[in-house]
C-alpha cells in the first residue's frame, strides 16, 4: 500500500518493475518493457513508454493499494490496483508482457517529482484496506502471538476494573505491573513478527476501546501504570511507533465515510485482517494521552520538538515538530469517493418539494448533513483541546528526569516488598533559597510537578 501525502501535478507513478528495468531521470517507471506503472494524476497506466486511460485521479490522503499475481504454470499474471479500497481494475495482464518463472521477479517501484511524498507499507504495519487473494510482501505476526496478546490485554482490562477498596491493592499492582512487562515484550519483540503491526493492529485499538468504555479515570490509571512500570527504552519504542501512525492517520486528514458503521461493514466484508481505524479515534487518542505529563514530554520529545538533556542532537528539530502539528490539524476536501457514501440522492434548494420521491431524498439529505456536521465539530473540538493542553505544557528537564528516576525506584521498591526512603535527609536550602532535586523525596516531586 502506498499512501499519498502530497498530489501536486508533476510526477507520481506506482508500480511494479523487475531488476533489469532501468529507473534514470530519462528512464521513468513504465517506460521500459519489464515496468508497470499507473500514474493518477493523469489517470493513465504506462508500461514500455506505451499509456491508456486508466483508474481515477488520485489526491493527497488516498491509500494505493498495488497487486501483482504471479502464475507460472498457468500465465494468468496480473496486476491491478485499488484506491482506498475500491478496485480500479487489472492494469496489466500476461498480454501485455507481463512475464513469470524462473528468471523473473518484481519489486515494487516509483517515480516522483520534486516534492511529492508517499510513503509505502509493505506489511509491516496493517493494511488500511487488505484485499481477499492476496498477503503483504512482508510477514506478519503468527496467529499465536496475537493471540496470546490478546488474552493478556483482556486480563489487564479486568485487572483495571477491580475495586481496589475490595482487594489487597498492592498485590493487584503487582499483578498489573507483571501483566505490562508482559505486554511490552510482545510490542517490541521482533522475534514473533514485527512490533509496529502488533502495536497498531492490537495495542492501538485496545486503548481506544478503554477510552470509550469508561472514559477517563481508568485511562488515566492505565498509563499511569505504564509510565511507572515500563523502561525508558521501552516506552520511547512503543509510544514512538503508536504516535508515527497516529500521526499519519490525522495527517490523512478525516475521512467523512469511515465513521459510519454501514461503509465499515461493506469494507470488512472478506476482509480478514481490516480493522479500520477511525482517524478521529486516532485524534483523541493522541489528545487523552498527552495529557499525561510525561507521555506529552516523549510526543515532544520523538518529534524533534525539544532537546533531552542535551544528548542527542538529531532530536533537536523545530521542522519537524512544525510539520507533525500540522499532519495533526489536517483536513481532507471532499472527494467523489466520500459524496458517494455521505450523500445516497441528491437534493438540489429550489426544486419542487412536491416531487415523488424528493421528501424523502431531502429527507436523506438533512440526515446525512447533520452526520457530517457532527463530525467536522468533533474534529475541530479534538484539536483545541490538543492545542490547549500543548501551550499550557511547561516542564524543567532536570526536575522531569528525576521525576521519572524516583518514580521507578518507588514502584520497584513495592513490588520487591520494600518500602519507601526514609524521611532521615531533610532537605536543605542552597543559596538561592531552592531545595535540591537529589534530596527530595518521591511524593513531594510529585506535589512540586
Amino acid at each position: 500500500e502506498v499512501t499519498l501525502h502530497t498530489s501536486y501535478p508533476n510526477l507520481l507513478r506506482l508500480g511494479w518493475t523487475d531488476v533489469k528495468a532501468p529507473l534514470l531521470p530519462e528512464k521513468l517507471l513504465g517506460d521500459s518493457p519489464n515496468s508497470f506503472a499507473i500514474d493518477g494524476l493523469k489517470k493513465k497506466k504506462i508500461t514500455d513508454k506505451s499509456s491508456s486511460a486508466f483508474g481515477q485521479f488520485w489526491t493527497e490522503g488516498d491509500v494505493i493499494g498495488c497487486c501483482i499475481k504471479l502464475s507460472p504454470l498457468t500465465h494468468t499474471n496480473e496486476i491491478s490496483y485499488y484506491r482506498n479500497g475500491t478496485l480500479l481494475g487489472v492494469a496489466f495482464t500476461s498480454n501485455q508482457k507481463l512475464k513469470s518463472g524462473v528468471g523473473y521477479g518484481y519489486f515494487a517501484g516509483l517515480s516522483v517529482g520534486v516534492g511529492q511524498i508517499v510513503t509505502f507499507n509493505f506489511g509491516s504495519r496493517p493494511f488500511e484496506f487488505p484485499v481477499p487473494g492476496f498477503e503483504p510482501l512482508q510477514s506478519k505476526p503468527s496467529q499465536t502471538c496475537r493471540e496470546r496478546l490478546s488474552v493478556l490485554l483482556s486480563g489487564l482490562n479486568s485487572l483495571l476494573d477491580l475495586n481496589l477498596n475490595q482487594h489487597n491493592e498492592i498485590e493487584v499492582e503487582i499483578l498489573i505491573g507483571n501483566v505490562l512487562e508482559l505486554i511490552v515484550s510482545f510490542l517490541h519483540c521482533t522475534n514473533n513478527g514485527p512490533g509496529e503491526f502488533i502495536i497498531t493492529n492490537e495495542f492501538v485499538p485496545f486503548l481506544i476501546s478503554v477510552i470509550k468504555e469508561q472514559g477517563g479515570k481508568k485511562f488515566e490509571r492505565l498509563l499511569n501504570y505504564i509510565t511507572s512500570y515500563w523502561e525508558e527504552w521501552e516506552k520511547e519504542i512503543v509510544f514512538g511507533c503508536l504516535f508515527n501512525f497516529l500521526v499519519s492517520k490525522c495527517e490523512r486528514g478525516f475521512s467523512l465515510a469511515e465513521g459510519r458503521e454501514d461503509y465499515r461493514n461493506k469494507m470488512k466484508s472478506g476482509r480478514e485482517d481490516f480493522n479500520l481505524i477511525d482517524s478521529l479515534d486516532c485524534l483523541e487518542l493522541i489528545t487523552t494521552l498527552t495529557q499525561h505529563l510525561e507521555l506529552m514530554y516523549l510526543f515532544i520529545h520523538l518529534n524533534g520538538g525539544t532537546n533531552i538533556g542535551g544528548k542527542n542532537k538529531d532530536l533537536n528539530d523545530p521542522q519537524r515538530f512544525y510539520e507533525v502539528m500540522e499532519s495533526l490539524m489536517c483536513t481532507k476536501g471532499l472527494t467523489q469517493g466520500d459524496l458517494v457514501h455521505i450523500l445516497p440522492t441528491v437534493y438540489i434548494e429550489g426544486c419542487d418539494i412536491e416531487h415523488p420521491g424528493l421528501m424523502q431524498s431531502k429527507s436523506d439529505y438533512d440526515k446525512e448533513i447533520a452526520i457530517l456536521s457532527a463530525r467536522v465539530q468533533r474534529h475541530e473540538g479534538l484539536i483545541v483541546k490538543f492545542l490547549i493542553q500543548l501551550f499550557d505544557f511547561k516542564v524543567d528537564v532536570e526536575l522531569f528526569s528525576f521525576y521519572n528516576h524516583s518514580k521507578r525506584f518507588h514502584h520497584k521498591n513495592n513490588r520487591q516488598g520494600g518500602s519507601k526512603s526514609s524521611n532521615n535527609h531533610k532537605n536543605k536550602q542552597n543559596n538561592s533559597n531552592r531545595r535540591s532535586l537529589d534530596n527530595l523525596e518521591y511524593d513531594e516531586t510529585v506535589v512540586l510537578l
